[in-house]
């Protein structure tokens, strides 16, 4: 890639300089022979290699040859570790070819090489070869226990030995080694087995136990797995939590007072709240030099990393140079020169980061953002909780799952919740601020029994904060974090904390809902998993803009709650949008209502959109000018809001007619009525006198098929729902406008019986679900097969045990008997055809009708079954333990 670096020099304190004048005075003592440099995972020696050449610009400046230079660098600069035995031959075989390019006879001397590759003690030492070891027996046991699973644990082993005495322990066993020349021929077979065993140790012990001046290494990223968790913890508690965090303190225990430890490391230490104890021993014992930290993909891997050079001992006041690598900067053909000062260039001290609340590595932060961090923090305005864990999905469902008369919306207190089952939940969801993403309910029935009796791992806070008003956000999200307003009547879950406040809350939320917020979020914590302890952190001003501040406030939470519940999902969703005005002139006029047209309807509902979502954006870009002022960060930050973060939607043609479609549906059902607002029937007993405008199915069996078979075919069916919202004068005209927002080719009856075969319970599947719950159909689709042979929709509250009998005999079996008709008939029309090009049309429609039969005749045979078994339904156990029931019915669910 052809990279390029140069580490400048920041302009430092006068007491800095001194300092650093010494240290540099004292390397210069240092002969190019005393340089050690040590990779302690040299995997296949990549960083070795590169050290090399380094070293042989210092030789070369000191006077050497290259063939001599490249005897000694191997021999005394350069050190390597490595657990896995094809790498260590190859970053042998790499170093040993650089060599070569310097000195051609190298292979041919004698040349002692500083690589190791870490080996196990294999046998346990027996008595007759301890005594052998005199005065080492002690020290030669522990290396022998001590490496006994070195593989596992490589080289963040810690040994309790000096190198002063492992040179002791050498020389002893090259005693043992002269002496036993002249023994009898079991001393000597002893001798060379005692050898044999503990030379390996030595060597990598040495390694192990040595200070070095550069320790430069790109190590595992990885949890301990558990052979190594009880050994980090109890070696590295300020680490623990991923090997390439324990390396970081390894690299500076290898290196001399003064040396230099520098690591390629996932960028999480700099942040996370884990390693927080690591940041503060780090820049409190430490001197962070340099710091480049790369976004996904720099590295061609899809996580951020980083480039951390420490010096090994404490210099006050010391200003690191510090950079970012965005994916962008790569050119193969341009060189990345560091620093690139486009992003995030910084020279400051360490101290910065002390007066930051989690002392995060935030080099970027400016003086007014660390100095806002003086100012209270939101933890004093409001008391935040992590909610409900129920320790199983199985006690969470979607709020359109139970029966809805199971539900309790409207709870003010614990004290309400009385006999019922359900209860809203906030728990995180999707990119949508203000207002929104209510969607899941908890089984909480008397006081979480079934919870508690079933589960374990289970958290039910306490009662008292239930159902009080706050704020909430998605505590894991995909993209920024999004605050919402919380719904009154519902609890809280470990994925949607709230806020609870009792003054400033609209103030507080709009602050939430800034570019400011997020700035300083990506300070905290710049990663997608946002903590409580992250939001309670935040600095809080209160201006004098506070009224102004609440009204915007106020009006984007209506917006957005407006928007929220113009669609189905919405337990609060009343009427179709595009219905919404029809049905409004009509009361208005009687009788005498003229027709209309959906045409005008999607005019009306397009510009009510558009109103929405441009008020939205300049709301929040006011709000964003408020905060940018009230934090002076005018030169850092700007107030304009993209497109793609406003999160009220926009009118869309092809969505928003086949959501109206899947309303017609609900309509045919009964879920939903033109004569009542939200929803008419959704379990529990049914009541006729909601329906006469549009009289729902009778018997909750809607049949798709390719041609009008049943009486209550589902495109006829539609076609009177729209002669019913939009009168009959200009149904022709509304059935065209939605065929044409459907795309497809065929009258506007083709194109919409074509939309119910193939695409409509797709888009219901994707409608009615929520990200980490999966898709949550509740009308269900039989299906016999890739032929459609049988299709049907039902309505999963209106479900009865009897429903698959009543399919099988009053739409299954007439439908095998018309394929059998259609088939005699063809037959008969085949044999009596005049052209070969009309035998060849009746003949393939023959071959279809008799594909379709045969897959039907199959499928009634498992239809068959499940009459028989009369099989119940129990809507709180949820549309996933239900659909898989009677999966061998039903169309599959990606």
């Amino acid at each position: 890639m052809g990279w390029k670096y140069y580490l400048p020099e920041a302009k430092q304190d006068a007491e800095v300089l001194n300092e650093l004048e010494k240290i540099e005075l004292e390397h210069s003592k240092l002969h190019p022979e005393d340089i050690k440099l040590i990779d302690p995972c040299m995997g296949s020696g990549h960083i070795l290699v590169y050290a090399f050449d380094v070293l042989m610009d210092i030789y070369r400046d000191a006077g050497y040859s290259d063939r001599d230079a490249s005897k000694s660098i191997l021999e005394n600069n350069l050190y390597g570790l490595e657990i896995d035995e094809r790498a260590y031959h190859l970053a042998y075989f790499a170093l040993m070819m650089k060599a070569r390019q310097y000195n051609r006879r190298i292979l041919s001397k004698d040349t002692k090489i500083n690589l190791v590759e870490i080996v196990e003690s294999s046998v346990e030492l027996n008595n007759d070869l301890l005594s052998r070891l005199g005065e080492y027996k002690e020290l030669g046991q522990y290396l022998v226990e001590t490496f006994k699973e070195a593989k596992e644990f490589g080289s963040i082993l810690n040994l309790d030995c000096t190198l002063e005495q492992l040179q002791k322990l050498e020389n002893n066993l090259f005693e043992i080694d002269n002496n036993a020349k002249y023994g009898s021929m079991l001393d000597q077979i002893e001798s060379q087995q005692l050898i044999d065993l503990m030379e390996p140790l030595l060597k990598q012990a040495k390694l192990l136990v040595q200070k070095y001046d550069v320790v430069v290494t790109n190590p595992p990223y990885m949890a301990p797995d558990p052979k190594q968790k009880p050994y980090v913890q109890e070696n590295y508690p300020d680490s623990k939590s991923d090997l390439f965090a324990a390396f970081i303190e390894k690299g500076l225990d290898l290196t001399k007072v003064n040396g230099y430890s520098c690591l390629v490391t996932m960028q999480s230490w700099m942040f996370l709240s884990s390693y927080e104890k690591l940041r503060m021993k780090l820049i409190n014992n430490n001197t962070l030099t340099n710091l480049m930290q790369m976004e996904n993909m720099v590295m061609h891997i899809a996580f951020g990393t980083c480039v951390s050079c420490f010096k090994k001992g404490k210099i006050n006041n010391f200003k690191g140079t510090y950079n970012h690598v965005k994916l962008s900067d790569l050119n193969d053909d341009i060189p990345i020169v560091f620093p690139n000062k486009r992003n995030r260039f910084a020279q400051v001290s360490t101290e910065n980061f002390k007066k930051i609340p989690g002392r995060p590595i935030a080099y970027w932060a400016s003086i007014n953002i660390i100095e806002s961090f003086m100012y209270k923090k939101i933890e004093d305005y409001i008391n935040c909780k992590s909610g409900i864990m129920t320790g199983s999905d199985d006690y969470i469902k979607l709020w359109f799952e139970p029966q809805i008369s199971h539900i309790k919306m409207d709870c003010k207190t614990y004290l309400d919740m009385g006999e019922y089952k359900w209860f809203p939940l906030n728990s995180g969801g999707g990119f949508r601020k203000w207002y929104g993403n209510n969607s899941k309910v908890v089984d909480l029935y008397h006081d979480g029994y079934n919870i508690k009796n079933n589960v374990k791992n289970y958290r039910l806070r306490d009662k008292k904060y239930y159902f009080r008003m706050g704020i909430t956000w998605g505590r894991i999200t995909s993209s920024d974090i999004a605050f919402r307003d919380v719904v009154s009547g519902s609890l809280f879950g470990d994925a949607g904390p709230i806020g609870f406040v009792e003054e400033h809350k609209d103030y507080i939320l709009s602050f939430f809902n800034t570019c400011v917020t997020k700035y300083l979020l990506k300070i905290l914590n710049p990663t997608l998993n946002f903590q409580v302890h992250d939001i309670m952190s935040l600095p809080m001003i209160i201006s004098k803009n506070e009224i102004e501040v609440e009204n915007i406030c106020q009006v984007n939470i209506e917006i957005s709650k407006q928007d929220w519940d113009s669609f189905e999902t919405s337990w609060d969703f009343k009427v179709h949008p595009l219905v919404e005005l029809r049905l409004a002139g009509a009361y208005a006029l009687g009788d005498n209502a003229p027709s209309a047209r959906i045409s005008s309807a999607y005019k009306d509902w397009s510009m009510a959109c558009e109103e929405r979502f441009n008020q939205l954006k300049a709301n929040e870009e006011e709000l964003n000018r408020i905060f940018i002022d009230i934090y002076g960060l005018q030169d850092e930050l700007t107030p304009e809001v993209e497109d793609k973060d406003v999160t009220v939607r926009k009118a869309d043609l092809a969505r928003d007619i086949k959501s109206f479609i899947s309303y017609a549906v609900g309509c045919m059902f009964g879920r939903y009525s033109l004569d009542v607002e939200g929803l008419a029937y959704a379990g529990g007993e049914w009541d006729d006198s909601k329906y006469t405008t549009f009289i729902p199915d009778k018997d909750d069996i809607i049949p798709i098929c390719d041609e009008e078979y049943f009486e209550d075919d589902i495109v006829s069916r539609f076609v009177e729902f729209v002669s019913a919202v939009y009168g009959s004068d200009t149904l022709e005209e509304n059935l065209n406008f939605i065929a044409d927002a459907l795309g497809g080719k065929g009258t506007p009856r083709e194109v919409l019986r074509n939309y119910f075969l193939n695409d409509f319970f797709k888009n219901h599947c994707n409608t009615y679900q929520v990200t980490g719950s999966g898709k949550r159909p509740i009308y269900w689709l039989f299906d016999s097969g890739k032929k459609n042979g049988f299709k049907a929709l039902v309505y999963i509250h209106r479900y009865t045990p009897d429903l698959i009998a009543r399919m099988r005999t009053g739409y299954i079996h007439p439908q095998q008997a018309r394929y059998r008709t259609q088939i005699e008939l063809l037959q008969e029309q085949i044999d009596m055809a005049g052209s070969t090009s009309e035998k060849v049309k009746l003949s393939k429609q023959l071959k279809k009708i008799h594909e379709q039969l045969l897959e039907l005749n199959k499928y009634e045979e498992i239809v068959h079954h499940w009459a028989d078994k009369m099989e119940p339904m129990d809507l709180d156990d949820g549309v996933k333990v239900n659909y898989a029931k009677f999966q061998e019915l039903l169309a599959k669910i990606k």
